[in-house]
Formats: C-alpha cells, structure tokens, sequence
C-alpha cells in the first residue's frame, strides 16, 4: 500500500489547516493531512514551513527543526532528527541554511523519506516545489580552466 503521504502529494505530512497553493479542491480523502495536487505543491509547502522555522523561530540545527516539525509528544524527535542529519551530512546540532538549497534539497528528501518510509521523487520534483518556496539551486559558474593565465573574467562573481 502506498504511504499516506505520498498518496496526498503531501509527502511530509502536513495538517490540514492553511489555504496552501495547490491544494487539491477535494480534500475528503483525508481527515487529518492535507492533499494537494502534485507533489511539488506538498514540497513547496513544507520548503516555506521549514523556512518560517528558521526565519521567525531562530531554529538553526536537524535537531531543533525536527523537534518542531515532529515533537516528542508524537515521534522519537532524536531518531528522526539524527537520520535526517545522517542524509544532509550534517550534525543534528549543527547550524544549518535552509535558504541554500545544497541543505533543503537533502533536507526534504530525507524528511519525506522518514515520513513515508520512502522518498519517490526525483531531485527536479523537490526542486520544483524549493523553486515555487523561493529557494533555487544557483547556477553552475562558467568554466575558465581553459583561459590563459593572467586573463582576468569580467564574468559576475556567483553567490550562493
């Protein structure tokens, strides 16, 4: 049987409760968790929710998000928190950018994967919903290997 949350294009199982964009008009197959259209709808969902974490909240680390997002009340936080540290390479105390997209991409994959017990989506799915959150992958810099020493790029420098 395919995971709740999967099944509601929610793949972190958000509650009902917010207008979110994309959320499926028919939302009678679920009691508690909300359904959206496409799984790019449940990731941008969950991208602003973690982004608010860090924003209003000061939550900077796995840990701190996670024991937000999922607290000990209703999951063991610590389990959690340090799989999903394990997949973004991180420690659970760490401080971490949700705003980098090297950190929320490996974030929300491994959060789906421990939501659901798998994670189904392809990197451009989650990146689709990052994008509609306001959070893209930058651009890859062009390559100067080639250019002869001494030669100074005009190119704009690229943040991340």
């Amino acid at each position: 049987m395919t995971a709740r949350g999967i099944r509601n294009n929610n793949p972190l199982n958000i509650e009902k409760g917010a207008d979110w964009q994309g959320l499926n008009p028919d939302q009678s197959s679920d009691d508690r968790f909300a359904v959206f259209m496409a799984p790019k709808y449940g990731f941008r969902a969950a991208a602003i929710i973690l982004l608010g974490y860090q924003k209003k909240h000061g939550l900077n680390s796995i840990a701190a998000i996670i024991g937000r997002w999922a607290p000990p009340v209703e999951n063991d936080t610590g389990a959690y928190a340090a799989a999903v540290s394990r997949e973004v390479g991180v420690q659970p105390g760490d401080a971490v950018k949700l705003t980098e997209a090297a950190i929320l991409l490996p974030l929300l994959r491994a959060m789906c994967r421990h939501e659901n017990g798998s994670c189904p989506y392809d990197d451009q799915t989650i990146e689709a919903g990052m994008k509609l959150a306001g959070v893209e992958r930058p651009e890859t810099p062009a390559d100067f290997s080639n250019v002869e020493s001494g030669v100074t790029s005009t190119a704009p420098e690229v943040k991340s």
